[in-house]
């Protein structure tokens, strides 16, 4: 297990360094680049470490490589020019997508009172237990959007914070197995475009754009 642990974290050192040489060769645009790095940063979160010391450190290794990408890719956005500012603020860019983002939510919520506004779907099929178990995981994600979000309109969280912790919840929003489920799958899909719309919300504030 440790040398399978080794050989995924190897491969994704290597997918991290090509995602740096298309961002540095800007082959990549700032936003491709953060949407690699947070489908890695999923990846290796699924990267167990079975209480292995030298994968615990590879691990973080690879994570801080990860970040330090992500972290140069947002010194680039800073120097994008303000009508580019302004045409992607109008597109609703977020530049934090995964496989599921592109769902857009018709109720059109902002993200404020998450968990209030969010309907959960009823679950009443016998084979019910993973559902339930899903639900309930995506519901408690909900209302870790809803704190991020809370944090973000108080200024409590800066918006680098801000970026970091909605990157943790994808993350998190990504392993839940949806198991065929359709109420889970639409459930899961309405998660992500929360999450989304805080992120768009912080990159918004990043430009001198207050929501």
């Amino acid at each position: 297990k440790e040398n399978e642990g080794t050989e995924k974290l190897t491969a994704l050192m290597k997918e991290i360094g090509r995602i740096d040489l298309g961002r540095r060769s800007r082959d990549l645009n700032n936003k491709t680049v953060q949407e690699l790095i947070i489908q890695v940063m999923c990846k290796i979160d699924c990267v167990e470490t079975n209480g292995s010391e030298a994968l615990r450190k590879m691990r973080k290794s690879t994570i801080k490589q990860a970040e330090d990408v992500a972290h140069k890719s947002e010194e680039g956005k800073r120097e994008v020019k303000p009508e580019d500012v302004a045409y992607k603020s109008e597109e609703g860019n977020t530049g934090v997508e995964l496989e599921d983002m592109s769902h857009k939510s018709e109720d059109g919520n902002t993200g404020v009172g998450l968990e209030d506004k969010m309907e959960i779907p009823l679950l009443q099929s016998p084979q019910c237990e993973k559902e339930n178990e899903g639900t309930e995981k995506l519901t408690a994600l909900m209302k870790e959007i809803g704190r991020i979000d809370l944090g973000r309109r108080s200024r409590d969280l800066n918006n680098k914070t801000v970026q970091e912790l909605i990157i943790q919840v994808m993350c998190k929003i990504d392993c839940v197995e949806t198991n065929g489920s359709e109420a889970l799958r639409k459930m899961r899909k309405s998660t992500i475009k929360k999450a989304e719309d805080v992120a768009h919300k912080s990159e918004a504030n990043k430009r001198g754009v207050d929501p």
